[in-house]
């Protein structure tokens, strides 16, 4: 000891570790597992030359925790969008500490993450951890994650509870339709004995996905399902720490599916609040990579805009460097059990040898102990080393490299072990093995694994063998020589094709040494390949099932389509469908042609057509997936014409409405539709109606008779749903009877409730069943379609509630919700449709977007966002009448509140509107009457008189109050003004204005007011009419229109100006 430093530390270290620097040891083993080097144990919970980093994830932790239990914030007043009258907290609900760990190999990335639960007391904190694995599907591994945290919770936190109401499970079993149910009871098998009758009907009532399934919905559903788990756990009540580890072997989804939770916790105004049960949410999240296999920046990028959403989401960025001597020196002072002044110099020379690398530390502090450089003396009762014993060790280039030296020096039988283990991944089951053992693809293998163990290469947990490591997997595999590898990989596919639940293992093996097998290998494990292909599909593993099936096509003869036809037609089938599920269709278009260019018969090509179509309108392409679609029905026996006599369409609907007058459900039910012929053209009919709906609206409504029609004669199927829904709209196109439409409208509605799909059929028909609205506030159209939105993107199907969410939007603009909102409901939405590559319905939303920015002044053109010149173009020549309607429509929206009644004039004549019964016909009429009065006005035009008339007489004849009769008060009061007839004007006036504030609509309500103030300031009444005009400015500022206020206050000084003159 030479100063009062070393000794205030020695005694520092005596107070804290009595039992390792004070009693002395005389076991040489007992010395040996103190040091916590071999056999696994785990009790050095020490984190050597991290303090700072630790400091950063126990602050994050507090910061989660201290939010979760705060006091629940006030609210103010802000509007909430989606339910007009009711608060939306400004205090964020949901708080997310979010630290990525990042450094090399070997860095101690795992160890620092794990240390938070080592050094703070996580006590009440739900805990989840996910490990992903080079040789294991992201989302396997997120499914046995969360299985595990179920099965612990309910150990923990249910076991004199009921189960189903506690707030985590309740939402889960509530929001999930039959088809929901399954997909969680197949994933997470605890749900099946957490809740037997609901799984079980569950399994009984629905069947696998198929390739009726939409592009990506499979993939989508799934990522649905974790994301409404994840929520559920978040928004618990308690504080959550998820930890991803090794986050460079994962895909986007486990990213995706996080920054999705927060992105919708976050963002109150998407109508999903985040609150659950009332209780606040709190995530701290812990993700670790190593920064030398990040090849690309998809995972540092998901990082970054993670860190941009909101102020409730806080990243930090920590990279791990090597320790330092003094730390190396900490960890021997405290595994030796020495006064860290006696192995100072020890430190140093690991520290020369090693860079202070954590994992090539702890290898070389293995390596000296075994060698019996650094070893135990019961004589002296401490241990010791020989310091040119080590000097004289030579320098490996790195850790792998030392791991390699360090392996070959072991027993042939353990390294040969660990090369089998390599071959197959990181993990190895207990099953393959014990069948590997059986096949002596090397001597002793289950006892060599054990060997293994002890010298800490090898961790087991339950029923599964572990690479203590990574890097020690990749350095054992790289032992094998180049030669014999592909020998060794057939060796162990040969071996374990024998049992069917490990055939993704057989696959795997095979696909690294395709060109060594014989052609009876070939089409051995072409067969298994198929079979691996839908085991990964069964497990939700799309991209690996993908993988599989290509796999399989790559091992058929050159001559397939003749010599393997059906192995051949599944494979390609199995792979277009898994590309559709999964959301990659960039390959899926060649495999397509290949099926249609070889497909011995019609029906073999079904599928393929299918998804041909569905590829050509994900691209906003509806004409031609409209005259294709035609073309395949036409084949099925379906002969539907383009050209569409309106006469003839109108007696078709008159016709089919009568046959299906009496009908009730269930009679319909009574019959089940078997022919499959009639089956596929009921499929292609469903989809011919959705494409037709934006290309060819009189196509839709044809088709939809055709669909009831064969429900009557041939029985009923799921797509009859969709056939009686469309139908609603089609009675309402060519008849006046409201009653019969909305009853039909309800019909369909009426097979949501309990349907094993559920959820799809509601984001369907949300879209579908608008005639209900013809009598209901159409206040409740937004909430209708944010529930179909919801419905939608719960289950996948992402198309539907991409349309959902359009129509979401649309309505949100036109019914007065507030426009800062909406702008950022439709930014948010706009930037999800491209995401998913959604065309139509995203630049259907951008007319949203473009009309709130002309209302607002705020125009943040970071998404991409196309003007209204660009998009009516793109309309033109894609012959996509609705995007042209809406364009022309909004565009009028936006002209009637700033007085340009002239270009609304223009507008509504360069678009042919037959349609009187669709919303935008309503307000293009209310817009074109009061713009037809203004100017008539001043111009005396009677064909403009007849215009504004004829938008009287027909508001007179719609009979709901709520929804039509401020504008026809308001509409009366601009004729009653033309006609000099100033004293029933002025009443019409005041009644549209309180008919606005009634029916809430404010937006209305401020039109009238600034109507109002100007017939008033031109009849004289100054006072009145400023008067008027200031409360118009106030209703227009709580709709959001800045821009809109701006230009009327402008109007105010200027009436001033000249009242003063």
């Amino acid at each position: 000891m030479t100063s009062l430093e070393e000794a205030h530390t020695d005694l520092t270290d005596m107070k804290a570790y009595p039992r390792r620097f004070l009693h002395h040891r005389t076991c040489p083993k007992k010395a040996l597992e103190d040091t916590y080097l071999f056999q696994n144990i785990t009790g050095d919970v020490n984190l050597y030359g991290r303090a700072k980093e630790l400091n950063i994830l126990v602050s994050a932790a507090e910061c989660v925790a201290n939010h979760v239990s705060s006091p629940e914030p006030a609210a103010d007043d802000q509007v909430n969008v989606e339910n007009p009258g009711t608060m939306m907290q400004t205090d964020d609900q949901l708080l997310c500490e979010a630290v990525f760990i990042s450094g090399q190999g070997g860095s101690g990335k795992t160890s620092t993450a794990k240390s938070l639960l080592l050094s703070y007391d996580t006590t009440g904190w739900y805990l989840l951890s996910c490990k992903f694995d080079k040789g294991v599907a992201p989302r396997k591994i997120l499914a046995k994650s969360s299985n595990d945290f179920f099965e612990q919770f309910v150990g923990v936190c249910c076991a004199n509870d009921n189960t189903a109401n506690h707030p985590i499970f309740e939402p889960i079993i509530s929001s999930l339709d039959v088809q929901g149910l399954k997909l969680l009871s197949e994933l997470m098998p605890v749900f099946n004995t957490l809740f037997p009758l609901s799984m079980s009907y569950a399994q009984q009532s629905t069947t696998s996905s198929s390739s009726e399934d939409n592009v990506g919905s499979a993939l989508k559903r799934l990522h649905s399902l974790f994301h409404l788990l994840l929520k559920s756990i978040i928004c618990g009540g308690h504080p959550v720490l998820l930890i991803l580890d090794d986050l460079q072997w994962s895909d986007s989804f486990a990213m995706d599916v996080i920054s999705d939770v927060i992105q919708t916790l976050t963002y109150q105004t998407e109508g999903i609040g985040a609150e659950i049960n009332g209780l606040r949410g709190g995530l701290l999240l812990l993700g670790s990579y190593r920064d030398d296999f990040v090849v690309n920046e998809d995972l540092l990028m998901q990082i970054q805009e993670m860190g941009q959403m909101t102020r409730s989401v806080k990243v930090n960025r920590l990279s791990l460097g090597e320790l330092s001597s003094r730390d190396i020196n900490k960890m021997l002072s405290f595994k030796l059990g020495q006064a860290v002044r006696t192995t100072r110099q020890l430190s140093e020379l690991i520290f020369q040898k090693t860079r202070g690398l954590p994992l090539f530390v702890v290898e070389f502090l293995r390596s000296i102990i075994s060698r019996g450089i650094l070893s135990f003396s019961v004589k002296s009762r401490q241990w010791t080393w020989g310091d040119s014993a080590i000097e004289a060790l030579s320098i490996s280039k790195d850790v792998a490299e030392f791991l390699a030296r360090r392996l070959e020096c072991l027993d042939h039988d353990i390294v040969d072990a660990l090369k089998v283990c390599s071959c197959v991944g990181f993990q190895v089951v207990q099953s393959a093995i014990e069948l590997l053992d059986r096949a002596q693809i090397v001597s002793n293998l289950q006892n060599s694994l054990e060997l293994a163990m002890a010298e800490g290469l090898v961790e087991k947990a339950g029923q599964t063998y572990a690479f203590s490591h990574d890097m020690l997997r990749e350095v054992s595999y790289d032992l094998i020589r180049e030669p014999e590898r592909k020998s060794l990989h057939k060796r162990i596919g040969l071996a374990v094709s024998k049992i069917p639940e490990l055939c993704t293992i057989a696959v795997d093996q095979i696909s690294l040494c395709q060109d060594i097998l014989d052609p009876e290998e070939r089409s051995l494990f072409a067969r298994l390949s198929l079979s691996a292909g839908k085991y990964s599909m069964d497990s939700f593993s799309y991209e690996q099932a993908r993988g599989y099936f290509e796999t399989g096509l790559a091992l058929l003869d050159t001559n397939c389509w003749n010599s393997q036809y059906n192995l051949c037609l599944e494979l390609y089938d199995m792979a277009v469908v898994v590309g559709f599920m999964d959301g990659h269709v960039e390959h899926v278009a060649s495999q397509v042609e290949d099926i249609l260019l070889n497909a011995k018969s019609f029906e073999d090509t079904l599928n393929a057509r299918e998804f041909r179509l569905k590829v050509i309108a994900s691209r906003g392409n509806y004409v031609d997936s409209t005259k294709q679609c035609l073309a395949t029905l036409s084949l099925l026996g379906e002969h539907v014409s383009e050209e569409i006599e309106l006469s003839f369409l109108v007696n078709e609907i008159n016709e089919t409405a009568a046959q299906l007058k009496h009908v009730e459900k269930d009679q319909l039910l009574l019959k089940t539709m078997v022919d499959k012929s009639r089956l596929n053209s009921m499929r292609f009919l469903s989809m011919l109606c959705t494409f037709s709906t934006f290309s060819q609206q009189c196509l839709c409504h044809l088709s939809s008779c055709i669909m009831v029609k064969l429900t009557l004669q041939h029985g009923f199927c799921e797509y009859s749903i969709d056939g009686i829904a469309l139908f609603s709209r089609a009675m309402m196109f060519a008849t006046d009877d409201v009653e019969s439409a909305v009853q039909m409208g309800s019909l369909a509605e009426s097979f949501i409730p309990g349907h094993s799909n559920e959820h799809s059929l509601r984001s369907r028909l949300t879209v579908h069943c608008v005639v209900k609205y013809f009598r209901e506030p159409w206040q409740t159209f937004p909430e209708a379609c944010q529930n179909g939105y919801n419905s939608g993107m719960m289950v996948g199907d992402i198309e539907n509630a991409m349309y959902c969410g359009q129509l979401c939007c649309f309505s949100h603009l036109i019914l007065g919700s507030n426009l800062k909102l909406v702008q950022h409901k439709s930014s948010n939405h706009v930037r999800q449709m491209a995401q998913y590559k959604l065309i139509g319905p995203l630049y259907g939303v951008m007319t949203v977007f473009d009309a709130c920015a002309a209302f607002t002044g705020s125009y943040n053109n970071s998404f991409g966002i196309k003007t209204n010149k660009e998009l009516s173009a793109i309309a033109k020549e894609t012959k996509n009448h609705f995007l042209m309607y809406a364009v022309n429509t909004n565009q009028m929206h936006v002209h009637i509140y700033h007085r340009e009644y002239t270009k609304v004039l223009e507008l509504s004549k360069q678009i042919k509107f037959d349609d009187k019964k669709r919303f935008p016909y309503f307000f293009r009429m209310f817009y074109v009457g009061i713009s037809a009065f203004q100017v008539a006005r001043d111009t005396q035009q009677e064909k403009l008189r007849d215009l504004g008339e004829a938008a009287v007489r027909f508001f007179s004849e719609l009979r709901s109050k709520w929804n039509f009769e401020n504008k026809l008060y308001l509409l009366q009061a601009e004729l009653h003004y033309l006609n000099g007839d100033l004293i029933a004007a002025e009443m019409a006036y005041e009644n549209s204005i309180l008919s606005s504030r009634k029916h809430k609509f404010i937006h209305e309500e401020a039109l009238a007011f600034e109507l109002y103030g100007m017939f008033l300031i031109a009849n004289k009444s100054f006072v009145s009419g400023l008067g008027r005009l200031k409360i118009s400015t106030k209703k227009y500022t709580e709709w959001g229109a800045d821009k809109k206020v701006k230009d009327l206050n402008s109007y105010i000084d200027l009436v001033k100006d000249v009242n003063k003159q």
